[in-house]
Parts: structure tokens; C-alpha cells; sequence
């Protein structure tokens, strides 16, 4: 038990021969660390321990060494029970609302590592707690704050260790008293005239408190977290407002100094003058050039000042300082629009309604301007009355423009199986406008936007014959409006035909021309002029009226793949299939492609002759071939290397022995 004597005896059991005196060297461990050393002729040792503590509990273990020998006994366990007593003092028996209160606990005679508890008690409550760990020392010191509302205040603390895996506790200290002053009281507010007024009405509040010591202390007038004014060092506050519907709500009067803190709150009741006004519209949608009347009105009460205003971005826009407002729209005076009345110095706004103009969809007519039967120029239009010859319509400036149906890709032509997109586009008018898509007369898709919209049609046939259109309307009451049918061309087709008579033709005066080249310099040019003339007749009787893209494309060179530095070297591009005329490139590959060659040729091949070859040329080469389709087809690349001058030799002069 704490506090008691404790002894550990350490006993020697050794036989000798005869008898004779012996020394007997006594050595005690506890948890492995020396406690206890001593010589001795007896057969035991004692380590005396006059007031065993907590501390004292561990693993006890002897050694003794006799005549060279040494021999160790098995371990003991010694469990101290219970702690001292602990001692705890207060820096102050007297504080103020705010300050806080130090303590001090002591654990005299136990060894740390500790655990120290403190504990504030009041009257009728739940004591709060505290602990620290302390690693190094047998005492701990902490600090409670003192709240509003504490007056006695008691301390205590006790202590813990950790034994064994277990806690060992001490018994709770003396108990320390701690008196609490008000450093202020309990701020008083009051509302004038009266915590029910009406808008309009000037509220008055004023806050008051008395303090013990002037020095640091603060008056706050908050309502819903807003702090509406604030003094320092002073013992009243004001504030004064003119009433309105918002200021209803609780209002907090906080006094503070130091840590201290008292508040008090009144609940305000602020009564309705007038309701708010309600903007009424003639039409929410109109036509533009219709006429708008706007009317502002209160329920049950007629004597306020109005006005009519449109929402702007920058800020209201004052259109009238009436309760009625009339006007003839344009597209222009879409928007939002809200009223305000005003009573006694209070403003209230209604909620906005929306106004939305739409103008016209009109179609567009093509006309001659006249005067009598006398053409006119564009310059001569700005004078006089002027009338169209051949369409019975006046020349007025249109709202909206009337839907146009175009090609995105811009020609009116779509290669077979790539889709085609199509944009219906109003330059001019209110939106939202709705799109419909049609091909032939069946509809394909509907579409709202502002002013344009798209469609893309991914089934385009090779037989299809039915033209698109499109059509547009908003909210105007002139109805929908029609584009023109818009005919798309199919690119489609086989070219082997003309092909076969092209090339035909040109290899058989080719090979003619070749036998008369020298000797018939007038029948050359003849037959170059035929040649010219038959091939223009083939192109222009036998082309289909479709283009078709062009399908594989390779490249080749003579000679392939080795070539002498300084040596000719021709490159022959070429393609399967594909539309006349076919532009040719021709590309070498280095850090960046480099274009080489490049030619437009109404034939499906074209040859390039490199004349001089250098080291810098050789490289890996590739084609590319496009005609009207858009559709570039690129070749697979060749190598080209060099050969060094010598070894070409010998091989030819092997070759020529």
C-alpha cells in the first residue's frame, strides 16, 4: 500500500567444503536498473524502502557473486497500490466575469511520467474537466476561463499513472474556492415609441449598462448577425431609423470588456403602410408597332407617388412618373419592367413582368425600283415615293430576315457516304425561333435558337432527287416563312470508261507521233492538235455530271531504292480511281515535310525527273493526290539511298567484260 514500508530481501543458498568465512557481493534490478548494491558475509541482503510509492511497483531481481561465481535469482513482482495525495493551489482566490482562474497540481514523492485531471465545479451543474500529460514533471498547471454566471466557483484535480497496462488512481485533492465580481451588469434596451410601430415611423433604440471600471468596454447593437452601431468606452448607445417592413426582428444589445460578456434582446414589430404595387401589362407578347400599356396600382390605397421603369443592366431606366405608361414597341423594347410607389419616405417596387416584341418574318422579293416606268439607281432611292413593277409590295425596312438554307461546307455537292450538313440561318428578329428541316416534304428535324440553326443528314442516297428546305417563325402573328428549295449534288460515279478512251487515244498518237516526230514536223503538229481537240471532245461528251474521289494513290521511282550521287531519277505518282483534274504533290520527309514537286494533271499519273542527285536528296518520299471531292489520298513512302560512284563503276565494267 502507498505510503507503507516496503523491504526486498535478496537470500544466497551456498554449499561449501568447510567452514570458512565467504563474501557474498549483493546486486538488485528493478525493470533492469540498479537500485541496490552491497558486500556482505551473511547469506542475505535487504533494500529497504521506508514509504513504498506508486512509483516502487516494477519487476525486482538479485544477482550475487561468491568465490568467482554468479548466480541470478527469478524476477518478483511488487505492486504499489494508490498514489499520494495531491496538493492543488489557485494563483487567485478573487476574479472578475472574463478573467481566468490558474491552477496548480502537485503529485509530492511520484515519479513522472503522470496524468493530472482538474475539475471546475459549480452549483447544480456538470463539474467540466481537464487533463494533461506530464512526461517530465510531478506537477501540471492549467488555466478555466471564467464565464458569465459564475459566481462560487470550486477546483480540485487528482492524479493517474499508467501501471502495467492499467491506470492507478489517487485519491482528489483539497478543494480550492473561488469567488467571481461582475465586472459590469446586464445591458438594459429599450425601443421608442413603442416595440409596434408602422412603416414610416421613426424607431429609436437605446442601449445602457453600468460598468465597474471604465476601461476597454464596448456596446454592440446587432439584428440577425448585422451590427447596426457600436461605441467603445461609453456607457449608452443609440440608433435611429426611419420603419420599414425589413426592420422587423430581434434586435441584441452585447456588452463586452476583456473576455466578459452580457447581452439582451428586445423583439420589434414593424406594421405594413401599404402593400406592394403590381405592374399589370395590356400584352406580355405583341407584335412590334402594336401599342403597350403598362399600369401600375396598390389594393386598397390610391394616394402614392408612382413610376414606370425598364430593368437595365447598368441601372433602372425611369420611363414614366405616372401610374400609366403607353407606347408603340419595336423589337427593341423587349424586356423586363418593373413600377415603384412611394408613401411617407417608403419605396416599394413590384415584382417584373416580361415584355417580349417579335418582329415579322418577311420574305424577300427581288425588285426593280421605278418611278413611273424609268429605272432607278440605288443612289436615286432616298428621294420620293417608289414602287415595285413586279410584285405588288411596298419596300419597307424588315424586322427579320427570311430563312436561308446553304451547304456548311459552302458548294452545293456532298461526296456518297459523308454526311452533309445544312445551316438555316435569320439574319434579323426577336428570338426564340423555331427551325424546321425538311428533305422533300417530309420534316427531318426542329430546332430553337436565336438566329440560325443546322442539320446534318448522315442517309444522303445516291439516288436521292429530293431538294431541302427550311422553314422559320417566331412569335409574331404573320406566321411561318419558307426558304427556297436548296438541290444538293451527289458526288458519285465511275470515270473507268472515259479513262480507258482518254489514255487509249493518247498512247496510240503517242506511239504515232514518236515515227514522224522528225520527219513530218507539220503532220506533228496536226496530230498534237487533234490529239488536244479529241481529248477536250471525250472530257467534255463523256464526263458524268458527278465527281468521284480519289482511291489509292503510290509512288515509285526509277531507279528505285538506290541511286547514284549525280545521277537522274524519276518519280511517277499515280491513282487508282478518281475524277479528273487530279493535283499531284509530291513530298520529301525531314524535320518538317518538304514539298518537292507539285502539278495539276487531267490524267490519273504524273511523272517528275529529279535531274541531279545529291546526298541531300535522298530521304523517304510520299505522294499526295486530291481532285473536287476534298479528299486528300497520300501514298505509301519509299526509301531513297545513295551508292558511292566507284562501286557503280566496277559493277558496270564487270558487267561490260
Amino acid at each position: 500500500k502507498n505510503g507503507a514500508p516496503m523491504s526486498i530481501i535478496c537470500h544466497a543458498d551456498i554449499s561449501k567444503s568447510a567452514d570458512f568465512q565467504l563474501k557474498h557481493n549483493f546486486t538488485i534490478f528493478k525493470d533492469g536498473k540498479l537500485v541496490f548494491m552491497a558486500v556482505s558475509d551473511k547469506d542475505d541482503a535487504r533494500y529497504e524502502v521506508p514509504m513504498a510509492r506508486s512509483s516502487d511497483t516494477g519487476e525486482y531481481e538479485c544477482t550475487v557473486e561468491a568465490g568467482g561465481k554468479t548466480k541470478s535469482s527469478n524476477s518478483l513482482h511488487v505492486w504499489v497500490t494508490g498514489m499520494t495525495k495531491p496538493i492543488l493551489t489557485a494563483e487567485k482566490k478573487e476574479v472578475l466575469e472574463g478573467e481566468v482562474v490558474k491552477l496548480r497540481c502537485e503529485l509530492p514523492e511520484e515519479v513522472p511520467p503522470l496524468y493530472f485531471y482538474f475539475r471546475k465545479i459549480k452549483m447544480n451543474s456538470t463539474p467540466k474537466e481537464k487533463y494533461v500529460f506530464e512526461a517530465y514533471k510531478n506537477y501540471s498547471e492549467v488555466e478555466f476561463s471564467v464565464e458569465e454566471g459564475d459566481n462560487i466557483l470550486q477546483f480540485d484535480c487528482f492524479g493517474k499513472r499508467h501501471v502495467q497496462r492499467e491506470f492507478d488512481s489517487s485519491e482528489h485533492s483539497n478543494k480550492t474556492l473561488v469567488t467571481v465580481r461582475e465586472p459590469f451588469i446586464k445591458p438594459t434596451l429599450s425601443v421608442k415609441p413603442s416595440r409596434n410601430i408602422t412603416e414610416g415611423d421613426r424607431i429609436q433604440l437605446e442601449c445602457s449598462t453600468v460598468v465597474a471600471r471604465m476601461r476597454d468596454i464596448e456596446i454592440i447593437l446587432q439584428k440577425n448577425k448585422t451590427i447596426l452601431n457600436s461605441v467603445r468606452d461609453e456607457k449608452v448607445l443609440k440608433y435611429s431609423a426611419v420603419a420599414t417592413l425589413e426592420d422587423s426582428g430581434e434586435y441584441l444589445c452585447k456588452v463586452e470588456q476583456g473576455r466578459a460578456s452580457k447581452s439582451t434582446k428586445v423583439n420589434v414589430v414593424v406594421s405594413e403602410l401599404f402593400p406592394k404595387p403590381t405592374l399589370a401589362a395590356s400584352m406580355n407578347k405583341l407584335d412590334e408597332n402594336r401599342e403597350l400599356t403598362l399600369s401600375c396600382s396598390i389594393s386598397g390605397f390610391q394616394r402614392a407617388k408612382f413610376s414606370v421603369l425598364r430593368r437595365n443592366s447598368n441601372g433602372d431606366v425611369l420611363l414614366e412618373t405616372s401610374r400609366n405608361l403607353t407606347m408603340r414597341v419595336s423589337v427593341n423594347d423587349t424586356g423586363s419592367y418593373i413600377c415603384k410607389a412611394e408613401v411617407k419616405g417608403i419605396v416599394k417596387e413590384s415584382k417584373p413582368i416580361r415584355i417580349n416584341v417579335y418582329g415579322e418574318l418577311i420574305k424577300m422579293f427581288r425588285t426593280q425600283w421605278c418611278r413611273g416606268k424609268s429605272k432607278l439607281h440605288e443612289s436615286q432611292r432616298s428621294s420620293g415615293e417608289f414602287y415595285s413593277r413586279k410584285a405588288k409590295f411596298f419596300a419597307i425596312n424588315t424586322t427579320l430576315s427570311p430563312p436561308t438554307l446553304s451547304v456548311v461546307s459552302g458548294l452545293p455537292e456532298v461526296v456518297l457516304g459523308r454526311p452533309l450538313q445544312l445551316i438555316c440561318r435569320s439574319a434579323r428578329g426577336t428570338p426564340p425561333i423555331t427551325f424546321k428541316f425538311y428533305k422533300g416534304n417530309v420534316t427531318k428535324e426542329t430546332v430553337t435558337n436565336d438566329t440560325y440553326a443546322t442539320f446534318l443528314d448522315e442517309n444522303v442516297g445516291q439516288n436521292d432527287k429530293k431538294g431541302y428546305k427550311c422553314d422559320a417563325r417566331n412569335n409574331h402573328s404573320s406566321g411561318v416563312k419558307t426558304s427556297n428549295i436548296l438541290n444538293v449534288t451527289v458526288v458519285v460515279g465511275s470515270w473507268s470508261f472515259k479513262k480507258k478512251m482518254v489514255m487509249r487515244f493518247h498512247v496510240t498518237v503517242k506511239a504515232y507521233n514518236t515515227i514522224v516526230a522528225f520527219k513530218q514536223p507539220f503532220l506533228q503538229y496536226c496530230i498534237l492538235s487533234s490529239r488536244l481537240f479529241i481529248t477536250v471532245l471525250i472530257f467534255v461528251f463523256f464526263v458524268p455530271s458527278s465527281v468521284v474521289p480519289i482511291r489509292n494513290a503510290s509512288l515509285g521511282s526509277i531507279p528505285y531504292g538506290e541511286v547514284e550521287e549525280g545521277s537522274e531519277t524519276a518519280f511517277l505518282c499515280s491513282v487508282k480511281e478518281g475524277s479528273w483534274p487530279i493535283h499531284f504533290r509530291i513530298f520529301r520527309k525531314a524535320d518538317r515535310d518538304v514539298l518537292v514537286f507539285e502539278q495539276s494533271e487531267h490524267a490519273d499519273r504524273v511523272i517528275w525527273r529529279k535531274g541531279t542527285m545529291s546526298r541531300q536528296d535522298t530521304g523517304t518520299y510520299y505522294c499526295m493526290a486530291s481532285n473536287r471531292a476534298n479528299v486528300d489520298v497520300k501514298s505509301h513512302p519509299i526509301t531513297i539511298s545513295g551508292k558511292l560512284t566507284f562501286v557503280v563503276n566496277c559493277l558496270l565494267c564487270h558487267h561490260n567484260g
